[in-house]
């Protein structure tokens, strides 16, 4: 909207809190680092001040850089092998691990990664979840009515939920349920 180029942007998950450095003057990897850096330690400061803290374990910091190639389309950068540190509460730094654009990562119910691919949400909250529901329903042996209950009451609503927050296209997102075997109407009728 304001018509400036972004060259690169930063991402650090830290412990159920986004934050996202995107700044124009970044050039380098090791600028948008640093300044993902700065957020990091700004962020996990005000936590210990409170009386929280940062679980470095749940903790990731990735870089997505973006490199062009000479036909005019781009690809991600490597992921440079820069340190994150953050404090903790005894005032001691602590590393935050780094990972890949790839790397799937559940926050709120929801699998994602940085580079858009939904594959792990749908095969653990979808494909995964649906197999699950429709093997119990198929060894339960309950009446119509309750099995119509169960799916409209607990098995939709959850993958409802998950296909409503992915990026993924249409046409994976109406393929994605037809793949398991369970009565078409339930499909149909949600």
């Amino acid at each position: 909207m304001s018509g400036a180029i972004i060259d690169f942007l930063g991402e650090i998950y830290v412990d159920d809190t986004d934050l996202i450095i995107t700044r124009p003057e970044f050039t380098t990897a090791q600028e948008t680092q640093e300044g993902l850096r700065e957020a990091a330690w700004a962020w996990a400061s005000g936590l210990n001040a409170t009386g929280g803290a940062i679980n470095p374990e749940k903790s990731r910091w990735i870089y997505a850089g973006y490199e062009w190639k000479d036909d005019g389309t781009w690809e991600y950068a490597a992921q440079p092998n820069l340190p994150m540190e953050i404090p903790l509460p005894d005032g001691s730094p602590a590393t935050i691990s780094q990972a890949e654009v790839s790397t799937a990562e559940k926050a709120l119910s929801v699998w994602s990664t940085v580079d858009g691919n939904d594959s792990t949400h749908i095969a653990q909250n979808i494909s995964g979840r649906l197999q699950k529901w429709t093997s119990k329903m198929t060894n339960g042996h309950l009446s119509a009515r309750l099995g119509w209950i169960a799916y409209k009451f607990k098995l939709w609503p959850g993958i409802r939920y998950g296909l409503s927050t992915l990026a993924m296209p249409l046409r994976t997102a109406q393929t994605t349920l037809q793949k398991e075997k369970f009565p078409h109407t339930a499909v149909s009728g949600s």
